[in-house]
């Protein structure tokens, strides 16, 4: 059996809830990639400020507010 690399799963679990962010909770289509990658950047920067790499939906959601009120500062 193979084991799974820590950061695909996390990565795998990020975009899973970036994708129902857009599709299922917002009903929109989500933005380019550009708009994407910062956010994942965001994510993990305070994932590895916390040594917690493990997504909650909670904690995800706050994390987009976050960085919702920092797309004003761009």
């Amino acid at each position: 059996m193979s084991s799974i690399n820590p950061r695909d799963e996390f990565y795998s679990g990020l975009d899973d809830w970036w994708a129902q962010l857009w599709a299922l909770r917002i009903g929109a289509e989500s933005p380019n990639n550009h708009i994407k990658t910062k956010f994942f950047d965001l994510v993990t920067d305070r994932c590895s400020e916390a040594g917690d790499w493990r997504i909650k939906d909670g904690d995800m959601e706050g994390l987009f507010s976050e960085f919702v009120e920092d797309l004003g500062t761009w």
